[in-house]
């Protein structure tokens, strides 16, 4: 998986940083070993729209809001479902807590509170690797819709 993220992002001639550090699976987890603060990670979720799966990326200390999510989608809020960890893992093949929000082939919707961040810090497919890299950058690489998803 990082070699295909690091192509993607090289392709587009996105400058990046990746971290090697100890298991994470958490927030809590990424918090303790970066040392950063939950306003700079994006945690990417696997949600599913009747048959279609969504990547949809908030900011580290927040919830989902699948109010907001519908509306953005053109949805009703019981149409959206999160995905039990052991379905996330066997639909996409990354563990839950290292999910990138990109090069995963499905459609991305991003919070606007990441989008209005320079850094942000995120999976990169595997739970000893986080990904650096700039917010506007994340957009365009996952092609991302930007809208208010958070709570």
């Amino acid at each position: 998986m990082e070699q295909k993220l690091r192509a993607i992002l090289d392709g587009l001639g996105i400058t990046y940083r990746v971290l090697y550090h100890d298991r994470v699976v958490s927030m809590d987890d990424v918090q303790g070993v970066l040392g950063i603060s939950y306003e700079l990670m994006a945690k990417t979720l696997i949600i599913q729209v009747k048959d279609q799966l969504y990547e949809v990326v908030v900011p580290g200390g927040k919830r989902l809001d699948k109010r907001k999510l519908a509306v953005c989608l053109g949805t009703s809020k019981k149409d959206i479902d999160l995905l039990p960890k052991e379905v996330v893992e066997s639909r996409i093949n990354v563990p839950v807590g290292a999910i990138p929000p990109f090069g995963l082939n499905l459609p991305v919707v991003i919070d606007q509170e990441i989008a209005s961040r320079d850094l942000i810090y995120c999976g990169f497919g595997s739970n000893n690797t986080s990904l650096e890299v700039k917010a506007a950058d994340l957009i365009r690489v996952a092609n991302a819709c930007v809208a208010e998803i958070a709570e």
